[in-house]
């Protein structure tokens, strides 16, 4: 019932739901766990780049010397996830809001990269510059394509996943031409307070009614909903 929020597009046969989802010989923590689900690694085996990373890497295996012209990934917050860690970089920015992003980056400028040296200090500042520079480069088509957009319906009031949500179809609608969106919401770790004041039913209650207004925000504008996918990912790794 907290979710109810989903039943149209359960009865409209545009919704699945894949149970007992996860990976043989679980590790009980949440952090490990969280680095699995990003990396797709085996439970002893350590990788350091995400499944989605990988996959842009193949995509843009020049993504540093002639990046594509939108973000390969984008993610709603202040930093990105490792489900975006490339080989060299991560493969998505991270935003929080579009308009105050472009005003910061505009400042900037974009940094050389070609002279410094070939050790430790040199990859690291190598790998913060790249992250700067694609930033300023895409800045303005980030802003342009919020701009170009609306929302055309209401989104839950006060919640951060209908804020980031909003954002993302905006973009979307927009054409800004990324492919990979990633927004989260915390708050279930809710230990022995789950059923006090309804902790949990109101945080399933959001995702439903936040999905619900999102769908209803891209099904507004012809040729948008039909080539867009949601999959929801949780990780709760924790002994009984």
């Amino acid at each position: 019932a907290a979710m109810s929020g989903l039943t149209s597009l359960w009865n409209e046969g545009e919704m699945a739901v894949l149970q007992s989802v996860g990976y043989p010989d679980p590790d009980y923590s949440h952090f490990r766990s969280s680095d699995i689900w990003a990396s797709a690694s085996d439970t002893e085996e350590y990788v350091t780049t995400g499944w989605i990373g990988r996959h842009l890497d193949q995509e843009y295996p020049a993504y540093n010397i002639a990046p594509p012209s939108a973000p390969a990934g984008l993610q709603i917050g202040v930093r990105t996830n490792a489900l975006f860690r490339g080989t060299d970089a991560s493969m998505a920015l991270a935003i929080s809001n579009p308009t105050e992003f472009y005003r910061i980056a505009q400042t900037g400028q974009l940094y050389d990269t070609s002279l410094l040296p070939n050790n430790c200090y040199g990859q690291e500042a190598t790998f913060m510059r790249d992250i700067a520079n694609n930033s300023f480069r895409y800045s303005e088509a980030i802003k342009e394509a919020f701009d170009a957009s609306s929302t055309d319906v209401n989104y839950p009031e006060g919640g951060e996943l209908g804020e980031q949500l909003q954002i993302v179809a905006r973009l979307i609608k927009g054409r800004l031409g990324t492919k990979v969106y990633l927004v989260d919401i915390g708050g279930f770790d809710t230990h022995a307070e789950q059923r006090v004041d309804d902790f949990h039913e109101s945080l399933l209650a959001d995702i439903g009614n936040s999905i619900r207004a999102f769908t209803q925000d891209l099904k507004s504008e012809a040729g948008v909903w039909e080539h867009t996918l949601i999959m929801t990912i949780s990780e709760f790794g924790r002994t009984v």
